[in-house]
């Protein structure tokens, strides 16, 4: 309950694909940055409104 609590009450949530993306889109934080694998297809990748990466060059550089 504790993390679910934590990444609620976020304004931005910064991860890879995990369960804190889900949690973060689910709870409706309103910026998410995710890092996801290039094996998914892109329809997978996010939630709507996620900025999904599959480069970590690209994501770190997002994140600046």
């Amino acid at each position: 309950r504790d993390y679910v609590n934590r990444i609620a009450n976020c304004t931005r949530f910064i991860g890879p694909d995990s369960s804190g993306i889900h949690i973060a889109a689910a709870t409706g934080v309103l910026e998410i940055y995710g890092l996801y694998s290039k094996d998914f297809p892109p329809s997978i990748r996010a939630y709507p409104g996620v900025k999904a990466f599959t480069d970590r060059v690209e994501f770190k550089r997002a994140l600046e």
